[in-house]
């Protein structure tokens, strides 16, 4: 029986597919399902992960926490909190502040000389960790996952955004550590230090109300001419100090994945951008996220910085069942004429007199309320700090002592 020339190239063609599917790997992927494809590759990834936490690098530990991320790996979000080393991040605040802003800022908020380029270089050697520990962070932040709150607060100097985020996932179990970052940072941005008193208050933390209580109360008296007399009428000018800085100077090394950024945004949303609720109730707080790509200069966001009346008036306007306003122990300034030595005496100390009488009854209406306890009730005292200035024309009768307050001479 003969072949046909178009049987011939029928059957050469059969033998030629069977044996390029069994020597071509290509062909072998394309019978793959997508889903299978997708399975695969993410195993892939797993595998370059799980290798790149054991190498243990900033610049692996940052990737891992990159591709976990990315490809939605959050069964290694132990082993990135493992991963972390707080040890190799910024040691302080102030260590944080002269790496990451531009010298004559950093002089400013530090009220310091500006920091000098051998100073600069030490600390540049903790970059890579701090940007290993932020990747981590971000990720866990991402996965809405917890952190141990002693591994937190380790690292609260160079990531106070996201350790704050973090803790307050459980804010009133955390509300000791939370407290403590507000008195230990007192650089930290203003949407921060609000963002843990509004929480603390929306949680009704026990620990808030006595810790609102220790806080210092600055009153500022000056010492002027009295109406009879030309001169200067002297003065404390009011209002807050404010101004908005950028936050980071920094540039992401090239090797190094983008890294993210979980930024505490203030009581508003950013004009331009996305938020999202961190704090709700009567006072709202918004998270956004901001990246830095390598080979960059890093500036992740903007930071605030004004004066603290509003942070405490709206827990106290909770706690007392007020209206929101300004705080019942917002700073007192003022001007006192002199006549005598012992009229300007007496009347700093009625001033003095009616806050501890204020407070006194603020005392007394948290402790009808169960917020203090008896034992604190008693011992607890206002915390006054008087701050006194001279702007008089004729200074040959001196001014006052107040040997049982705490006064500082003059007003800086």
């Amino acid at each position: 029986m003969t072949m046909t020339v178009r049987t011939w190239v029928v059957l050469l063609a059969v033998a030629f597919l069977f044996s390029a599917r069994a020597a071509s790997p290509t062909l072998k992927l394309a019978q793959e399902t997508p889903a299978a494809l997708v399975e695969r590759q993410k195993i892939e990834v797993k595998e370059e992960v799980t290798r790149l936490l054991k190498s243990g690098t900033p610049r692996d530990r940052a990737w891992a926490a990159h591709l976990c991320v990315k490809h939605e790996l959050k069964e290694f979000t132990p082993r990135l909190i493992a991963a972390l080393d707080p040890a190799g991040d910024f040691p302080s605040e102030e260590a944080f502040i002269r790496f990451t802003d531009k010298p004559e800022i950093a002089a400013l908020r530090l009220n310091a000389p500006p920091t000098d380029a051998e100073t600069k270089a030490q600390l540049g050697l903790k970059l890579p960790t701090y940007l290993a520990n932020q990747a981590i962070l971000h990720a866990l932040i991402y996965f809405k996952e917890n952190l141990p709150p002693e591994t937190a607060m380790e690292l609260r100097f160079g990531h106070l955004d996201a350790v704050v985020i973090l803790l307050l996932r459980d804010a009133k179990a955390n509300a000791k550590h939370l407290l403590s970052i507000f008195s230990e940072t007192p650089l930290a941005p203003r949407s921060i230090r609000r963002a843990i008193l509004w929480s603390l208050t929306e949680v009704n933390a026990p620990e808030l109300a006595i810790f609102l209580l220790r806080q210092p109360i600055r009153v500022e008296i000056d010492a002027v001419n009295p109406p009879s007399e030309k001169g200067v009428p002297g003065g404390i000018p009011g209002g807050f100090f404010g101004a908005v800085i950028l936050r980071g100077n920094y540039k992401i090394p090239k090797d190094f994945p983008l890294i993210g950024f979980h930024l505490i945004a203030g009581d508003g949303l950013p004009k331009s951008g996305t938020g999202t609720r961190l704090v709700q109730g009567k006072g709202t707080i918004f998270i956004q996220e901001s990246n830095c790509p390598p080979d960059a200069e890093c500036r992740p966001g903007a930071l605030d910085v004004w004066a603290s009346e509003s942070e405490y008036a709206y827990s106290w306007s909770i706690l007392l069942d007020q209206s929101p306003g300004t705080s019942p122990f917002a700073d007192v300034k003022g001007s006192i004429p002199f006549h005598s030595e012992e009229s300007f005496r007496k009347s700093v100390e009625e001033i003095l007199g009616q806050i501890e009488k204020r407070y006194d009854g603020i005392k007394q209406q948290l402790l009808d309320q169960k917020r203090i306890t008896r034992d604190e009730f008693e011992t607890i005292k206002p915390d006054l700090h008087l701050f006194v200035s001279d702007s008089r024309i004729n200074r040959s009768v001196p001014l006052p002592k107040f040997p049982n307050r705490n006064t500082t001479w003059p007003l800086p």
